[in-house]
C-alpha cells in the first residue's frame, strides 16, 4: 500500500510538476486498532517523512470518533468518510 501511495504522488508530480502533493496516511483498523499497528505505524512514518509530498494522519480523528467504522472495524462508516473529508478540506486549506 505505501509503495503504491508513493508511485501514485509520483505519477500526479510528472502529470502537474507544479502541483503539491498530499497523501493520507495509513488509518487505523482492526479491533482496538491493531491490525498490523506496528507495521502501518512504521509506513506511515516513512510517508510522513517523505519529501515529494505532504502526509496526513487520519489517526487522531478516527480513534477518537465512536462510530467512524463499521462495525467490522475495518470500513468507514458515512461518519468516518465525513470526518476524513473534514480533515483533507482543512489539510488542504494549510498546505495550500
Amino acid at each position: 500500500i505505501e509503495a503504491g501511495l508513493v508511485k501514485v504522488a509520483a505519477q500526479a508530480q510528472r502529470l502537474a510538476p507544479k502541483a503539491r502533493v498530499m497523501v493520507l496516511e495509513l488509518p487505523p483498523c482492526g479491533p482496538q486498532f491493531g491490525f498490523r499497528s506496528e507495521d502501518r505505524k512504521a509506513a506511515n512514518k516513512r510517508l510522513r517523512y517523505n519529501p515529494n509530498f505532504s502526509a496526513v494522519s487520519p489517526e487522531q480523528v478516527l480513534t477518537a470518533s465512536p462510530g467512524a467504522y463499521k462495525d467490522d472495524h475495518i470500513h468507514f462508516s458515512d461518519a468516518g468518510y465525513k470526518l476524513l473529508t473534514d480533515l483533507v478540506k482543512a489539510s488542504a486549506e494549510k498546505l495550500f
